[in-house]
């Protein structure tokens, strides 16, 4: 019986630690008209890129990475959606904090094309 009452203070314990970190993934609308602020990379090809360039069109940018196993996850829905959308859309997909030969062989192996 105590080692039953322990489990259930321990997960309310973890269920009240773990709901703030998962409110931080709370997906919140941009305010209209508020500019975006400056975003500017290199893409795997050593091209400068700058969003200001892609003013007026639509984009969806998605921040990604090779350790993060939801965001491998998602790829190939999003390379599905850029190639039903072409022109109409285009899909942003920034690497966080990988050196490029890393993030460059998961795009090959992944067979990742349309993404800009």
């Amino acid at each position: 019986m105590r080692m039953l009452t322990r489990r259930r203070v321990l997960a309310v314990i973890a269920a009240a630690a773990t709901g703030p970190a998962l409110a931080q993934f709370e997906a919140k609308p941009w305010p209209p008209g508020r500019a975006l602020p400056p975003l500017a990379g290199t893409d795997l090809n050593g091209q400068a890129w700058n969003l200001a360039e892609l003013k007026g069109r639509p984009v969806l940018v998605n921040f990604w990475a090779t350790w993060c196993a939801p965001c491998k996850e998602e790829m190939p829905t999003l390379q599905t959606l850029a190639e039903l959308e072409g022109e109409r859309l285009v899909v942003l997909a920034v690497n966080v904090r990988e050196q490029a030969s890393r993030a460059a062989r998961f795009v090959q192996s992944a067979g990742l094309t349309q993404l800009h």
